[in-house]
């Protein structure tokens, strides 16, 4: 009789420590989505502070043109100083709105690369590790000055409402990796899959495809979770999703291209590609005086 009482002494408190177990994962669930919201609302209210207007399919193809260049720039000054993938992933986002909202022709392409970059050191990186201007304004055979690209920088965050994103897809991985229960070094740790989101940035804009739609095809590539799917053991409900009012046919659009990134990589990937020196875009232009004004033109939004 004793023996049948402790059994059910124990039972009952097996009961009570599931119970309370399951609070406990389901308050840290809540917890986790709340920073998903929270970073998702501060990404969307960025973008929507910016009021870019439509672009038409000559605009489009122009702006792309323009971005692809520049981005590589920032690549190259990238691999120079060996910043982390937050400061490239910031400094192609500041970049790609600051492209979309102004009008910047060719003689502008390096500098204003430059500044974008700077400007994502200054945000992502400790102030020790910052880049000096005069390093990047030594990199290549263009002609500005230190000078021209700290007044780059204020035009720039002129031109963003003195406002910049520091939301990137990398933001919202650790999130996602939380909130469904997944082994952070699956996807956080995971270069190649850090490989295929770089050239994903590289060639697509993130005002066409946002952070947050990036990260959901990552880790929809990392873990064939369907995203936003709700179940039991992950303590997620679909409805938790309902209203962030999320772009799904862009995340259909965004895996699809990351499938095929992911199958050209893995094609070369045991292929041992001889390591190049960085080379950027060699562009002559007249130097800008050192002082004073400069003889570059002002920028104007279109």
């Amino acid at each position: 009789m004793v023996q049948i009482t402790n059994l059910s002494h124990k039972s009952q408190h097996y009961r009570m420590c599931r119970q309370k177990s399951r609070k406990m994962a389901s308050s840290s669930s809540q917890s986790t989505l709340g920073r998903l919201q929270s970073a998702f609302l501060k990404q969307n209210v960025y973008f929507e502070n910016q009021i870019m207007r439509e672009r038409n399919e000559d605009e489009l193809e122009r702006y792309l043109s323009m971005r692809n260049a520049c981005v590589q720039y920032i690549r190259g000054s990238r691999d120079v100083f060996e910043t982390n993938p937050e400061v490239f992933a910031m400094a192609v986002g500041v970049l790609d709105v600051f492209l979309w909202k102004v009008k910047v022709t060719e003689k502008y392409m390096t500098i204003v690369s430059a500044a974008c970059f700077l400007l994502a050191c200054k945000v992502k990186l400790e102030d020790e590790d910052v880049p000096a201007a005069k390093d990047l304004a030594g990199l290549s055979y263009h002609s500005w000055t230190v000078n021209d690209l700290l007044r780059m920088e204020i035009e720039i965050l002129k031109k963003l409402d003195w406002t910049l994103s520091s939301v990137t897809y990398l933001d919202f991985l650790p999130i996602l990796v939380d909130l469904y229960g997944v082994n952070r070094n699956r996807v956080c740790g995971d270069n190649r899959l850090l490989a295929i989101a770089e050239r994903f940035i590289m060639y697509k804009s993130t005002v066409l495809f946002k952070p947050f739609v990036l990260a959901v095809s990552l880790f929809h590539l990392a873990t064939d979770l369907p995203p936003f799917i709700g179940s039991q053991s992950h303590n997620v409900s679909s409805s938790d999703f309902d209203h962030l009012n999320i772009d799904n046919s862009a995340i259909q659009e965004c895996r699809k291209i990351l499938a095929s990134l992911s199958s050209s990589i893995h094609a070369f990937s045991h292929i041992q590609v001889p390591r190049r020196s960085v080379s950027f875009p060699v562009k002559v232009f007249d130097r800008p005086s050192e002082i004073g004004s400069t003889c570059l033109p002002t920028i104007t939004e279109e």
